[in-house]
């Protein structure tokens, strides 16, 4: 069995290979690292870290080489937040805050292409891709509050158009779709 585990913990990324004890470390006291996520074919992980100059996306490879930093020039403060491949594994989505507020945005896996997703009252968090790659659901909180009630929406990649999926009162958080699309 060849498993791999890749791990956010303090001061560190680490990757647990197989049922070893002893992980790999990617970055160990150069960054705080949160949000990792293999890529579909497994042969990069994204995260994101703080390696003193504010949190951006990061792509390694498993031996802990990095690849590339996705460093985007937006007007406003941006910081990225959980990282999500697409299916095809050629682009990410993320939340990110621009202007003090999260929205979900894409780029392709160069950090070229940036495109935002959404721009609707309060944050915009958690996105995740449908199995086809033509939507993304996330959770949205209401008018820019941290701690109010959330719901969970979809947004077509391709028209923008959303669809509001839950309407109760709480926190619905963290859409996770299943492989056949439903």
């Amino acid at each position: 069995d060849d498993t791999k585990l890749v791990v956010a913990a303090t001061d560190n990324l680490d990757i647990l290979l197989d049922d070893s004890t002893d992980p790999l470390a990617l970055f160990t006291g150069q960054a705080d690292c949160y949000g990792p996520e293999w890529s579909p074919d497994g042969s990069e992980i994204a995260a994101v870290c703080n390696r003193g100059a504010g949190y951006k996306i990061y792509m390694f490879y498993p031996d802990g080489t990095i690849v590339d930093s996705l460093n985007h020039t937006l007007p406003g403060t941006v910081e990225y937040v959980t990282p999500t491949w697409s299916p095809d594994g050629d682009e990410i989505a993320f939340s990110g805050y621009f202007n003090d507020v999260l929205r979900i945005w894409i780029t392709d896996k160069s950090g070229s292409n940036l495109r935002q997703l959404t721009d609707g009252p309060g944050h915009d968090k958690y996105p995740s891709w449908s199995p086809d790659g033509t939507k993304v659901a996330f959770t949205r909180t209401g008018e820019y509050s941290s701690t109010s009630d959330s719901d969970i929406w979809v947004i077509d990649v391709s028209t923008l158009e959303e669809t509001q999926l839950t309407f109760k009162d709480g926190i619905d958080s963290n859409p996770n779709w299943t492989s056949d699309d439903r």
